[in-house]
């Protein structure tokens, strides 16, 4: 693919990911200096393994690659191709800390996010704090305060959570959920990861289940 620059009176224009690759020499946004027409086609992606690596699943293959991630190479059709950008989507790093005192216990922790493509406004970080309450021994009160902080940009979120949980046995238990998502910028984030909003619009939600552990 290639970024065709628009004549004087434009009728068609296909952006790259070129934009992302040489944002030092492009000197345009891809975002705010074009708009979408219509969708010209649409392909899929294939992820194949030789079938003497011991994994089924991706997740079988990331573990694998972990533990022994000098073993392991991945083939592509070119330096900035599809498949190449999407084998570097995104790296995490991610550290947290518990601390229980009777019946309290607090958590914190932090999240960076690196999108592969190497754009700065990809980059994040995460920032929650939690803690929990034993009502009684199978009653727990649950609360936690989410902040994702998107770097060069002001597509910020919060997220509020809390959480009412009883316990019906070692291994199951019915909750009931309470969430906040307090966007900013362009932020699209939802309170659940399935949901999206639009742009810069809040959302709140409630849901009631029951969890059990196999």
């Amino acid at each position: 693919m290639r970024n065709v620059a628009a004549a004087p009176n434009p009728t068609c224009t296909a952006i790259s990911s070129n934009p992302v690759l040489y944002r030092k020499t492009i000197k345009f946004d891809a975002v705010k200096d074009f708009t979408a027409v219509s969708m010209l086609a649409q392909g899929a992606h294939i992820f194949s393994v030789n079938p003497q690596v011991p994994a089924t699943s991706a997740r079988e293959l990331a573990s694998a690659v972990k533990a022994n991630p000098k073993q392991y190479n991945f083939a592509t059709s070119g330096n900035g191709s599809a498949g190449h950008l999407a084998g570097n989507i995104e790296r995490r790093y991610a550290a947290g800390l518990i601390y229980t005192s009777g019946p309290f216990t607090a958590m914190a922790g932090y999240r960076f996010l690196q999108n592969g493509l190497g754009n700065p406004a990809s980059r994040s970080n995460l920032y929650w704090l939690g803690g929990a309450y034993a009502i009684k021994p199978a009653l727990t009160l649950r609360a936690g305060i989410y902040r994702t902080d998107v770097r060069a940009s002001d597509d910020d979120a919060m997220s509020y959570t809390l959480q009412l949980a009883y316990n019906l046995s070692k291994r199951t238990e019915v909750y009931l959920n309470a969430s906040y998502m307090d966007n900013k910028g362009r932020s699209t984030l939802g309170v659940a990861s399935a949901t999206r909003t639009a742009q810069g619009v809040g959302q709140t939600g409630a849901a009631a289940g029951i969890k059990h552990i196999f």
